[in-house]
This record gives structure tokens, sequence and C-alpha cells, in this order.
């Protein structure tokens, strides 16, 4: 059984890049979105301990998706893992991105 789904991630000199995060669908209303997070940190601080932030870039949605919805719960997402900037954009109808970085000192 798959937990969570990350995808599209690049790593530029101490910093984690992901463009795509998301809970498994039949896990999804549980809230465990934070403690995903919190465990694939520690994995990062271990397997890759030059990285000191991660950053992201979230605006993939299933085609049946609520973005308006899945936007608010990503930001709301970033702000209980202690995330800074965290900034909303609307790049077309049909998608909203929500960006934020995730320092070290909050993992």
């Amino acid at each position: 059984m798959n937990i969570a789904y990350f995808q599209s991630m690049s790593i530029s000199s101490e910093q984690l890049h992901i463009e795509h995060f998301a809970v498994d669908s039949e896990l999804s209303q549980q809230g465990i979105g934070e403690e995903v997070l919190r465990n694939f940190a520690a994995l990062v601080k271990v397997q890759a301990p030059t990285i000191s932030q991660i950053t992201f870039d979230l605006g993939r949605a299933t085609s049946n998706s609520d973005v308006v919805k899945l936007a608010k719960a990503r930001e709301s997402l970033f702000k209980v893992i202690g995330a800074v900037n965290i900034k909303k954009h609307q790049p077309n109808s049909w998608c909203w991105v929500v960006s934020a970085t995730w320092n070290i000192d909050k993992w």
C-alpha cells in the first residue's frame, strides 16, 4: 500500500525542491500529511546531510479535485510544519500553485 507520493524532485546545493507531494487518496482525509513530511525530512537529514532547506511548488491535482480546497489544505499544511514564504498563485483557471520554504530548524 502506498502512503504518499513525492515526484519531480531536484537538488541544488543545500536545497531539495519538490514539485509534487500527495498523500494517497485512500488516506488523504486522515490528517497524516504532517507526519509523512516530518518523516521524509528525517530521512533527508540522514541520507543527504548537506540539505538544509526543502522548497515546494505544489500545483498538481486530479481532474475531479476542488483546486481551491486543495490549495487551502496545502497552505494549512505548510503553516503547521513551520514553513515560511508561503505563496499561492493561479497560473491558469484550473490550477493553484502553493509554494513554501521549509528550513531544517523546523523539521
